[in-house]
């Protein structure tokens, strides 16, 4: 069951909001409704001390949405994973500098790639890095 309902309206979209005790987890429900046929739904899990804790941190998150305008959609470009084999001189952070992450780019690239924190790049291996 969902506790809490609260209804809201969300740059002029109605919207609602709720909780779920989820057995050991917890969950953080929004509902956006953008158009008759279009709904949008974000799904929050946690375990109910962290969903409380971040409360306010998840109301301003819902009342930023937005629908997009026609120039903004158009500049939108989807990132893309690209494969490419490790040069001599390649380190995570100059290829972390070629992602579009303005935070935590070399964490990304080793997560990605399933490097360790101090594993270096294997010259002569392949690299998956994210581009955009």
């Amino acid at each position: 069951g969902i506790e809490n309902i609260e209804t809201l309206t969300i740059n002029g979209m109605r919207a609602a909001t709720g909780f779920a005790q989820l057995g050991s987890r917890a969950a953080r429900l929004i509902a956006i409704r953008h158009s008759q046929d279009t709904v949008y739904r974000f799904i929050i899990l946690g375990n109910a001390g962290e969903l409380s804790a971040f409360r306010g941190a998840f109301r301003q998150l819902a009342l930023s949405f937005r629908q997009l305008s026609f120039t903004e959609a158009r500049r939108v470009r989807p990132l893309r994973i690209t494969i490419r084999d490790v040069r001599p001189g390649d380190t995570v952070r100059s290829l972390a500098r070629q992602t579009p992450f303005s935070t935590a780019s070399a964490a990304r690239l080793r997560v990605l790639n399933g490097l360790g924190p101090q594993e270096p790049l294997p010259v002569g291996g392949r690299v998956k890095l994210v581009e955009g």
